[in-house]
């Protein structure tokens, strides 16, 4: 398959050639790019006419496509980011009862591992995208949680997770991403120089107790995976359809963990704080119900202690990249982090 290298290149002849290979006969009479969403991948939504054997189809007028155009795309790690959430799309969303985009096209060449997929213009559905400053509702938490049931239940337990080089590979990779970049010395003293740094107190200011901490929950998580967690699973990352319904499209840290990654790393962060103190403990039993429906085996006890251990991996929000994410957005995760540590005695958990 012939792969654009720029958003030009993303045109009428390109989309008809990837398109009409499941949509047999079909022609992208005429092909505008709209939003283009720069960073780890370049993503952008696209507006398409079709003749008409595109219509009997049915293929909808506006695409996201996403893909490697930024600068940064050809190292060899972004290259095996993006294949990682391509051959989601691919071979794991078919089998999965999540509520995702439909997938239009997805290709991983074999050879280089470059990536392209062609996506579902959620926007469609009137579609909202959740942000650190508008906290979730405990609704909405309620169906996240619902969703990442599903999504740990398919593979509980499961050799074809937990024993696949690639998904064990891809929990590693995040290990060491965390502690090369995020926990490096420089990058820490930055942060803590910033709004997020006046949350930051006490014995979570000090790097080397941190980092050593940090890799341990990560090391140990990899050791006891439970099966496919998502990665990134925080409030950032849902897709918020009409009536608190919850989805995922960002699949690109998806690797072999342990559930309470994916649980605590939204929940700690994505409702204020009041709402969490309230609601925490029924939204992680109702969480457990809807593990067990899918699959899974939890209690209530051992889910509660997992998901108060694992607050830790929600503090990694203070020490991101400030070129990653604006400064609202990690110091109100930072806040939130630092607070339900102190409230569920996280690091007495650890000790």
């Amino acid at each position: 398959m012939r792969f654009p290298n720029s958003l030009e290149e993303l045109n009428a002849t390109w989309l008809t050639e990837v398109l009409s290979a499941g949509f047999p006969g079909t022609e992208v009479t005429h092909a505008v790019i709209g939003s283009v969403i720069r960073g780890t991948a370049t993503k952008a939504r696209v507006m398409l006419d079709y003749n008409d054997a595109g219509h009997a189809h049915g293929l909808p007028t506006t695409l996201w496509f996403k893909g490697g155009l930024e600068a940064h795309s050809v190292a060899e790690h972004m290259v095996s980011v993006y294949a990682a959430e391509a051959r989601f799309y691919r071979d794991l969303a078919p089998k999965l009862n999540l509520t995702l985009p439909r997938c239009y096209f997805v290709h991983v060449d074999p050879k280089t591992g470059r990536s392209v997929i062609l996506l579902e213009d959620m926007l469609a559905r009137n579609a909202r995208f959740g942000y650190a400053t508008r906290p979730a509702t405990p609704k909405l938490a309620a169906s996240v949680l619902e969703q990442l049931a599903r999504l740990h239940g398919a593979f509980w337990e499961s050799d074809f997770i937990t024993k696949n080089e690639t998904f064990m590979s891809a929990a590693e990779t995040v290990a060491a991403f965390v502690r090369e970049l995020n926990f490096g010395r420089d990058n820490w003293n930055r942060c803590l120089k910033l709004p997020r740094g006046q949350f930051v107190k006490g014995e979570l200011a000090d790097r080397d107790f941190m980092d050593e901490i940090v890799q341990r929950m990560l090391a140990e998580d990899r050791a006891r995976a439970t099966g496919l967690v998502h990665g990134d699973a925080h409030h950032g990352n849902v897709c918020i359809l009409p009536g608190e319904r919850a989805s995922y499209l960002d699949w690109q840290a998806v690797m072999a963990g342990f559930w309470a990654h994916d649980v605590s790393y939204f929940l700690t962060a994505a409702l204020t704080i009041d709402d969490r103190r309230r609601h925490e403990r029924d939204l992680i039993n109702h969480y457990v119900a809807e593990l067990t429906q899918a699959g899974g085996k939890l209690d209530e006890a051992t889910a509660w202690l997992e998901y108060r251990r694992h607050a830790l991996y929600t503090f990694c929000w203070f020490p991101c990249y400030p070129e990653w994410q604006p400064e609202e957005v990690t110091a109100s995760n930072t806040e939130r982090a630092v607070v339900a540590m102190a409230d569920l005695d996280t690091m007495a958990c650890w000790r």
